[in-house]
């Protein structure tokens, strides 16, 4: 679940949003029940805005954990929210729940944040579930990102945000993306009725990781492998028509 900011604009809302976690936890561990899965089961979590809450009855000028804190109460007292569980929540939340957070905010910002959540959660692991700071040095916040994970019991990693650029969106919201589309078309998708052009994907470059792309500037900031960029959006007979607009497209 991604909870939007506006579920913090008034108490009313409030007690809806945290209903609605209760709902959704109860039903994932009332289908866990019924197909009978046992073992290491998956974590859970709500992905919260880093908004402050003012409606929050705690940590009304801290982002995030005044809708932490309504979420650790309603499973302790879910009947305060009007639901009935069919499933001990607190039990599950206190065994498997990890929060999460989204935030375009530096690494530098976040440290505080983290050290006040360790006070008031401290048997509750966290992670930022889109983590992406346009505008500041990519590899310098996320290797401080990384490091405050490594030294935290608490924190346990980030999700970079995001995957592709968002053309849909437009404006700002475009900054986010590690690929963008190429100039090369791949194949054809059908969807809800509709046809689609499936693009090839070209690495996004950024102010943020100079001399450098985006994608680039993560493999190197988590030590792992990056691909060779060069052999992305090169013409491939067999994903082109049988068509003059095919021949084209491989011959230039």
């Amino acid at each position: 679940l991604k909870m939007p900011s506006t579920a913090t604009t008034s108490p009313v809302s409030l007690k809806k949003m945290a209903k609605t976690i209760l709902s959704a936890f109860d039903a994932i561990l009332e289908a866990e029940k019924e197909f009978g899965l046992t073992g290491s089961l998956i974590n859970l979590t709500a992905t919260f805005s880093y908004a402050v809450c003012h409606s929050c009855a705690h940590f009304k000028g801290k982002p995030a954990l005044g809708q932490m804190s309504i979420l650790a109460h309603a499973v302790n007292y879910p009947h305060v929210y009007g639901y009935r569980p069919k499933n001990n929540l607190a039990q599950a939340f206190r065994a498997r729940w990890i929060n999460s957070f989204n935030t375009a905010n530096p690494a530098n910002e976040l440290r505080t944040f983290l050290i006040d959540y360790e006070h008031a959660f401290p048997a509750t692991p966290v992670f930022i579930g889109e983590y992406h700071t346009p505008g500041a040095p990519l590899l310098h916040d996320a290797r401080e990102l990384i490091s405050l994970a490594a030294d935290s019991d608490s924190f346990v990693g980030i999700t970079f945000f995001e995957f592709q650029v968002s053309y849909w969106k437009g404006g700002s919201e475009m900054r986010f993306g590690m690929f963008e589309l190429g100039g090369f078309p791949i194949s054809k998708m059908s969807y809800a009725n509709s046809s689609y052009t499936v693009w090839c994907l070209m690495p996004a470059q950024s102010a943020d990781a100079p001399g450098s792309s985006i994608p680039a500037a993560l493999a190197q900031v988590y030590g792992g492998p990056y691909l060779d960029p060069t052999q992305l959006c090169l013409p491939n007979p067999l994903s082109v028509p049988l068509s003059v607009e095919g021949f084209n497209l491989i011959s230039a």
